[in-house]
């Protein structure tokens, strides 16, 4: 730890004998302990090294198949952040679960979209992206990427970040299965009591320092508790909370 702190470290003993230049040069380049130094994602994928691996990475993309890329685009299309709880539950389900195929399929989709590899898709790219994949004219197409951007972005940035993308062109059906949906309530859960109230979710919330102070989102969140909480009992039940998944193929 103290070697990385202090960036030391020694490219020329075994096995960095066979290791290009260009390759040592990018290590160098990321391991810089100065961060204002330090290439970023995007400086990084213009580097010589990465230039030269470019054939793969597209070939990686082509692996997508034309019907599966028209199927997440349609996820994209009918992704609606209305009901925030529920959302809550797809980011924690997605952000434990990202070596499912599904997830590695939109994580290509992703990448294929987010044309200058910094992280984050702006309207610009999702609206050349997307030419390929929606008819209609300009106009048309342009209003599709709206759309898809207000229900996308919910923090209101002006881009897509990578698990907002990722979430929302998923297929949601996959999480669906009792053992998911199991694994999402015994989070929200947290005193294993059986039951989720709506003070657990809120401190689920609050550990975001954004959503201490986002009035809207708590507003939200409370509206959507009572809601689903069918039988007015101050909590949710995990037969609620299933109910409440469930609903996402209606929505």
């Amino acid at each position: 730890m103290y070697r990385i702190k202090g960036g030391k470290y020694d490219l020329n003993k075994y096995p960095w004998g066979i290791i290009s230049k260009e390759a040592k040069d990018l290590i160098k380049s990321l391991l810089q302990t100065n961060p204002n130094l330090r290439l970023s994602a995007e400086q990084a994928l213009k580097h010589p090294w990465f230039q030269s691996k470019k054939v793969k990475i597209v070939d990686s993309f082509n692996k997508l198949s034309k019907n599966r890329t028209s199927k997440l685009v349609e996820n994209l299309q009918k992704y609606r952040s209305d009901n925030i709880l529920r959302c809550a539950v797809i980011a924690y389900l997605v952000h434990n679960n990202t070596q499912l195929s599904q997830c590695h399929d939109a994580i290509k989709l992703f990448n294929q979209i987010d044309s200058n590899g910094d992280g984050k898709i702006t309207k610009e790219e999702l609206f050349n992206g997307l030419q390929v994949y929606l008819t209609g004219d300009p106009d048309t197409l342009k209003q599709n990427v709206e759309n898809i951007f207000s229900n996308i972005d919910t923090d209101h940035n002006g881009y897509i970040e990578y698990e907002e993308f990722i979430r929302a062109a998923i297929d949601k059906e996959y999480f669906l299965s009792n053992n998911f949906i199991k694994f999402a309530f015994n989070y929200f859960d947290r005193d294993g009591s059986g039951n989720i109230t709506i003070d657990e979710v809120k401190n689920l919330f609050y550990q975001s320092d954004k959503n201490k102070t986002n009035n809207k989102a708590m507003e939200q969140l409370r509206k959507c508790f009572s809601e689903i909480d069918v039988n007015g009992d101050g909590s949710l039940s995990f037969e609620e909370f299933v109910t409440m998944m469930k609903n996402i193929i209606d929505s």
